[in-house]
């Protein structure tokens, strides 16, 4: 075998190997990855393992805290728009008509004052 050969061998092989590596990268970027969750840090020893555990805790607190108040802030707004809706189809609500009414009760019962003009002399 000459080093032609030899060199044309190493570049064939070169060209194979790096061919399945591209398939093997293609096949891994398709299928899907494992979903990683974190896990929290529990210290076993050392002096702040007590105080690290106790503001874990606290933070599944607020946690808790935050969520139900989202849900009380939810059922809330529910109620809002339950209300403003009631109020908008009742009798209470004024109408258009009912304001028209009134304005031409009051544009009677207190008619506007006639306009005043100016003579040439400022009187």
């Amino acid at each position: 075998m000459s080093i032609k050969e030899l060199l044309l061998r190493a570049l064939v092989l070169g060209i194979v190997i790096l061919a399945f590596w591209v398939i093997a990268l293609l096949i891994s970027s398709v299928l899907p990855q494992p979903k990683i969750e974190p896990v929290p840090v529990q210290l076993e020893f050392g002096p702040y393992t007590d105080i690290i555990n106790r503001q874990n805790d606290v933070i599944e607190q607020l946690k808790v805290q935050v969520d139900s108040l989202n849900n009380e802030l939810i059922q809330i707004n529910e109620q809002k728009k339950k209300i403003q809706y009631e109020y908008k189809n009742s009798s209470v609500a004024a109408k258009p008509s009912d304001l028209s009414t009134l304005q031409g009760y009051f544009s009677k019962r207190y008619p506007e004052p006639p306009a005043r003009h100016r003579t040439k002399g400022g009187k």
